[in-house]
């Protein structure tokens, strides 16, 4: 996907704001904690049901996005074998590998990309959204510190 304005010279939006229009149940009736979301470019990103309402603001993460190595992003790395942590016990950066965004099977359901609250994110590496009138459609790949 490439930024809209065209005078960036081609770069990539990696994070952008979108609003969410429907959120699906999952078609498993014994699955009633996520579902998903279909966005406008029809690609399906699975979500907790409790966490988004029609009409709310996110930051939907593309595929290959690489995100900031920081405790917001904690439960993607979590869990992961890997020998060191930023946020567990050493001060080691989380290697690359985990903080890239890819397709994930949740329970039978294909998410491809993550997304997350715009609320999630009005301080992050000292770059408030707080501070930024957030928008659909908004690219905040820098802000957010995404490559």
């Amino acid at each position: 996907m490439k930024q809209a304005d065209g005078d960036d010279g081609g770069k990539e939006v990696m994070a952008r704001v979108v609003k969410i229009s429907e959120i699906h149940p999952h078609p498993d009736p014994l699955t009633d904690q996520i579902g998903f979301v279909r966005l406008d470019d029809g690609r399906q990103v699975v979500v907790r049901l409790d966490t988004y309402m029609p009409g709310a603001l996110a930051v939907y993460f593309v595929l290959g996005a690489v995100l900031p190595d920081h405790p917001q992003f904690r439960f993607i790395w979590e869990g992961l074998p890997r020998p060191l942590l930023s946020c567990g016990v050493c001060k080691a950066p989380v290697p690359l590998i985990y903080r890239r965004v890819g397709v994930r099977n949740m329970r039978g359901l294909e998410s491809q990309g993550l997304l997350q609250p715009v609320i999630d994110f009005m301080t992050l590496h000292d770059r408030p959204l707080g501070s930024v009138l957030v928008r659909e459609g908004m690219d905040v790949t820098d802000l957010l510190g995404v490559v």
